[in-house]
């Protein structure tokens, strides 16, 4: 299992419809930006972890520095890799307010 760090930029909810049920589901992308490296980061929250309302959690956690324990899918073949929080998916935040600019 691999932790995460970054500020929260962006969460977007995201709805698809399962094809076997017709059911309407939704799931959220959180994009974190890493203090050390230009490439932000791209979580996935599962549908488990939508119904149980940390969405909620993460909106309220944008603009602050949080850490999250995530696994690493990764597919050689189409060179595809994504991030999806484990467990709960709960944001731990590691600094109450903004990130400060780097000194110069």
């Amino acid at each position: 299992m691999l932790t995460v760090t970054g500020e929260v930029r962006k969460v977007i909810p995201q709805e698809y419809t399962n094809k076997k049920t017709g059911e309407v589901l939704s799931r959220a992308l959180v994009i974190l930006e890493p203090d050390d490296s230009k490439y932000n980061y791209e979580v996935q929250l599962t549908t488990k972890q939508c119904q149980e309302g940390v969405i909620e959690e993460w909106q309220q956690a944008k603009g602050k520095v949080v850490s999250v324990p995530v696994k690493l899918y990764v597919n050689y073949e189409y060179r595809f890799s994504k991030f999806t929080a484990v467990d709960r998916g709960v944001p731990q935040v590691t600094t109450p307010g903004k990130r400060q600019g780097k000194a110069t």
